[in-house]
């Protein structure tokens, strides 16, 4: 961190009131981190740093997609199907998480982290508000229990209505003590 400081410190001290070298300097940036010819970034920083600063940037389409954990498709397509329906959307948006928790035994003792309708309104806030081109779904994942209790495993495939009557008991769960309790059964009959 104090190399960086310096460097910086550095930069701004050489480029101050001499706007020859601020051009070399920017550059010589720019060099370092685009290629021109191609309009795109560097291949050997996309490969060997695994970095890509237009995956940084939200779609075209405006949509936020979500980044699957192994074999998580099953998941993400409903989760995606679940946001796009307005009024399940609203309904979980509007749920205090934490007056869930204190209400379900279960999760009592619990961090509120660890909670799937906290960590659902986390995905609905990042998919209608991020300006990023994905949301990284572990925490979701992980917060999402088989029937065993354990949570489910990223890398293992599911069948998506299997998946869907699980998701809907563990939410129904959470929502008892709610306001919103109903909502499955007032969207989704």
């Amino acid at each position: 961190r104090q190399t960086q400081e310096a460097t910086r410190y550095l930069m701004l001290s050489l480029c101050q009131e001499c706007l020859k070298n601020a051009k070399i300097l920017c550059n010589l940036l720019l060099d370092q981190h685009h290629n021109f010819k191609s309009s795109a970034p560097r291949q050997d920083i996309t490969h060997e740093w695994s970095f890509d600063p237009l995956s940084r940037q939200k779609s075209l389409t405006g949509y936020v997609g979500m980044k699957n954990q192994g074999a998580t498709c099953y998941l993400n397509s409903l989760l995606q199907q679940f946001f796009l329906i307005p009024p399940f959307r609203q309904g979980v948006l509007s749920c205090n998480p934490y007056l869930s928790a204190e209400n379900t035994p279960e999760l009592k003792e619990m961090d509120i982290n660890d909670s799937l309708l906290y960590q659902l309104q986390l995905l609905f806030s990042n998919l209608l508000l991020s300006d990023r081109r994905d949301y990284d779904t572990c925490a979701l994942v992980a917060s999402i229990k088989g029937y065993d209790g354990q949570s489910i495993r990223p890398s293992e495939q599911q069948d998506v209505g299997e998946f869907y009557s699980l998701f809907c008991d563990r939410l129904e769960t959470l929502l008892k003590p709610l306001p919103q309790r109903r909502l499955l059964q007032d969207v989704f009959g």
